[in-house]
């Protein structure tokens, strides 16, 4: 087969040395400037507020890992949650209808030590990135625990 010469004692012209060096300064600079996508938020009415889709649902019973938990019916998977920095909230029947249509409309509320409101029912704020938000909440069944995570995306 073909053999690559050797590098050894080839001058490199001046032009194409200031080429590369200048695009390896420019890598560089575009990395070290990238933020990290799963930067935590502090959770505020105002951030908090848009249009998301429930992602995932998951749960833990007894402090067992969590299992997928998503038994929704197909119509409702395409459902948006409005949250509005107002304090209001929208749930939306999107695409597929659901029979009855589920439409709903309440109150949400951001309480102290990551907590939020629907309703009057209270969640854990598992994270939030700005864009996905992660809550949490528990159900007590005949002295069986479990925990449900949901996660809510950004549109």
């Amino acid at each position: 087969m073909f053999a690559a010469k050797p590098i050894q004692n080839q001058k490199i012209p001046f032009m194409k040395s200031t080429l590369i060096a200048c695009l390896a300064l420019a890598t560089l600079s575009f990395t070290s400037c990238k933020k990290d996508k799963d930067e935590a938020v502090t959770p505020t009415k105002e951030n908090l507020a848009g249009t998301y889709t429930l992602t995932a649902i998951t749960m833990s019973a007894n402090g067992s890992d969590d299992i997928p938990a998503d038994i929704r019916e197909a119509c409702a998977k395409d459902d948006t949650y409005t949250l509005n920095a107002n304090g209001a909230f929208t749930i939306k029947d999107e695409g597929t209808k659901c029979d009855p249509v589920g439409d709903e409309t309440g109150t949400w509320s951001l309480g102290t030590n990551s907590k939020i409101t629907f309703d009057g029912l209270e969640h854990n704020i598992v994270s939030f990135n700005g864009k996905t938000l992660v809550v949490s909440f528990s159900i007590a069944v005949n002295g069986m625990s479990s925990v449900y995570k949901e996660t809510y995306t950004k549109k």
